[in-house]
């Protein structure tokens, strides 16, 4: 099979009175002593405030850890100096807050109340893990509470939070990366007590100063590439060319000189000199595909710096190159464009063993050279099908519609080989989504599975919806499913094949999930549960957004319970796109919830844009396209699993968690359109499903 591109412990010295620090102005690079801002005086209860902290108290006594986490939330609310005071003490190595599921309550309540130092100080004992042992560093849970505290402590921007931030980022570990995470999405007003805190640099206090982009960081970025360790030294050299400081292509060039020179400051000199666009860098990343150790690396950078100067390198590389090594290189050299490119892709088309990725390249890379080259290749029997499919996916992604393409894939769904029906039948519905409207009523299965991969908005959806609801034919059943993409095409399949499809663990069920999901009329429906605890995390995302458009109001409360405790950031995405779409009020709870203190950017992001209104739970219609190949293994251990590949569906997800499915032609060829930009991830369900 091919695809495309497809702490330990942590002690810090806090002072229970004054901290003192030196911290950076932001009008010059002079430091200044700076005092903790002091903490606002906290709130004097009165009688009904008493009596709910009173109760919330016992709760936190309690040996059921139910009572205990309803105890936090309470206190959280109250802000009450009591009440922190019992918070922060159930955060300490001996408090009440014990699990993972507490803590993160806990920390969540004590993040109201940010300008107390006391409570900074209880935040610094979550992100450090005291108390807990070395094994639960990498707990899911755990994890959210180190990188939620550490969030929380950059949300502040006090003083005495940015010293033990800059602490954690130079003493590493998964602490450290915490911190990183968290300056990153709060940039410091002030760098002083990120650079002058005492300790040797870090690559992750080095990736801050990159990412926040700060000019003030210029000095200490120069005095790490001649002081640091060697990862140290390469990533504040990329760090000063990012920030554009030219000097360090003469660094470059001098490491690249240099034979003790590191694979590491070799490595990082090419990718400064591809940086600058220098005439030299493509001759000394060319050298480094001959390295079998770097060849991978190389191939990397050759995709992200695409340039035709690369093309003789990459070329030779295709010939040394592991399997796994290839379709990057094939991909690199789509990205470099031109004439050159063109000629090398075409002629792997024919017989090599990675053509259908030689295909995919040459329908993604820029200019008319590449599209001549697949419009050449429909002229021969032998790669008439693959370019017809690239074209396809070409005139989507590119805008790009070769005018001999109609006439091509109407020639290949009269023949007689079912994978050129198929081909024909994709093309025709990419180009129009009239004619995938007519092909998913065909009777013909190849036609119909092949365009029902294109079904998936518009009137095409419709029609595939129409047919879903009535279709007895498994396969047809999952191919058809894409319609339930679309939230008009979906109110037309029945609730019972929702069911059906979801009950028999089709590959098709996180589609019917989100469908089911979108008509919940109150809380107590008995699949609420099961769907939202699911294993599977498809389809935790799928009911997350099929609850932005539920009737009952009680979908939005779910969308907090199921964000609360989500350790994957792809489902928490889907959670928060669907509460920007809910009406109720009470969204603002998950939105604000994490805006403030998710450690995914997307998450924050789609949170961000949701408390501004946007409606975010829709599947878009992107332009990135999906291309996959399949093979037989000629290895299965029985024949029940030597199927054809046409047997084994792919279930793709975007970045937001919507899926789609897509059953593969005879030929395993698998494509797919309209998807969103960003990472995909697909998985291959079971063919008896």
């Amino acid at each position: 099979m091919s695809r495309w591109w497809c702490g330990a412990s942590l002690v810090f010295c806090l002072l229970s009175g004054t901290l003192s620090v030196r911290a950076q102005s932001d009008e010059d690079e002079e430091t200044e002593s700076a005092s903790e801002t002091p903490s606002a005086p906290r709130e004097v209860l009165g009688f009904e405030g008493r009596s709910s902290t009173f109760q919330a108290s016992r709760w936190l006594g309690s040996e059921d850890d139910a009572e205990r986490e309803k105890a936090l939330k309470r206190l959280g609310l109250a802000s009450d100096a009591q009440g922190i005071d019992l918070l922060i003490r159930a955060v300490q190595p001996e408090g009440q807050a014990r699990t993972p599921r507490l803590r993160l309550v806990a920390l969540r309540s004590l993040a109201r109340s940010l300008d107390d130092a006391a409570v900074r100080r209880a935040l610094v004992t979550l992100m450090s893990g005291a108390g807990q042992p070395p094994e639960a560093a990498e707990r899911p849970l755990e994890v959210l509470v180190r990188e939620g505290a550490a969030m929380a402590l950059a949300k502040s921007n006090h003083p005495d939070a940015l010293v033990v931030l800059g602490k954690a980022l130079r003493q590493g570990g998964p602490t450290g990366q915490a911190a990183a995470q968290a300056l990153t999405a709060y940039p410091p007003k002030q760098l002083g007590a990120l650079l002058t805190t005492p300790g040797a640099a870090s690559t992750n206090l080095v990736d801050v100063l990159a990412a926040i982009k700060d000019q003030r960081a210029f000095h200490a970025l120069r005095s790490y590439v001649t002081r640091g360790s060697p990862d140290v030294r390469a990533r504040a050299t990329l760090a000063l060319t990012e920030l554009g400081h030219m000097e360090t292509v003469a660094l470059a060039r001098h490491w690249l000189q240099s034979n003790a020179t590191d694979d590491t400051s070799k490595l990082t000199a090419i990718r400064v000199l591809s940086m600058a666009g220098t005439d030299d860098a493509a001759k000394h990343l060319g050298k480094l595909f001959d390295d079998e150790d770097q060849r991978q690396a190389a191939a990397r950078l050759a995709f992200e710096m695409p340039s035709p100067r690369l093309l003789p390198a990459l070329d030779r590389a295709l010939g040394q190159a592991k399997p796994g090594e290839q379709p990057l290189l094939l991909a690199a050299m789509g990205r470099a464009g031109g004439a050159g490119a063109a000629r090398l892709l075409a002629a792997r088309l024919a017989a090599d063993p990675f053509a259908a990725e030689a295909a995919y390249a040459l329908a993604l890379s820029p200019g008319e050279p590449a599209e001549r080259a697949l419009i050449d290749g429909l002229a021969s029997p032998k790669t008439r099908r693959l370019c017809a499919r690239a074209l396809s996916l070409r005139a989507w992604a590119i805008g790009s519609e070769a005018s001999e393409l109609d006439a091509a894939l109407r020639a290949l769904i009269t023949e007689k080989d079912p994978a050129d029906r198929a081909a024909g039948a994709f093309g025709l519905s990419v180009l129009s989504p009239r004619m995938a409207a007519a092909l998913v009523g065909w009777r013909d299965p190849a036609v119909v599975i092949a365009a029902a991969r294109a079904a998936t908005h518009g009137d095409a959806a419709l029609a595939a919806a129409r047919r879903l609801a009535n279709e007895k034919n498994p396969t047809l059943v999952i191919a058809l499913s894409n319609a339930l993409n679309s939230p008009e095409a979906r109110k037309l399949v029945p609730s019972s094949k929702l069911h059906e499809l979801i009950q028999g663990g089709s590959a098709a069920a996180s589609l019917a999930v989100r469908a089911l999901a979108a008509r919940l009329q109150r809380r107590s429906d008995q699949f609420v549960d099961e769907l939202s605890h699911s294993p599977s995390p498809e389809i935790r995302a799928e009911f997350a957004l099929g609850l932005g458009d539920a009737p009952a109001p009680a979908a939005t409360g779910l969308l907090l319970e199921m964000y609360e405790f989500e350790t994957d950031a792809l489902v928490r995405r889907a959670i928060v796109a669907a509460s920007s779409q809910r009406p109720e009020a009470s969204r603002s709870r998950v939105l604000e919830l994490a805006r403030a203190l998710d450690p995914d950017a997307q998450v924050r992001q789609l949170a961000r844009l949701g408390t501004r209104g946007h409606p975010l739970a829709a599947a878009p219609l992107g332009y990135q396209t999906f291309w996959l190949s399949l093979e037989q293994s000629s290895t299965a251990a029985s024949a029940q699993r030597a199927q054809s590949p046409a047997n084994t569906p792919v279930v793709v997800q975007g970045p937001r968690g919507h899926t789609l499915v897509a059953l593969p032609d005879s030929d395993g060829f698998v494509g797919l359109i309209g998807l969103d930009s960003g990472p995909l991830r697909y998985v291959l369900a079971d063919p008896s499903e």
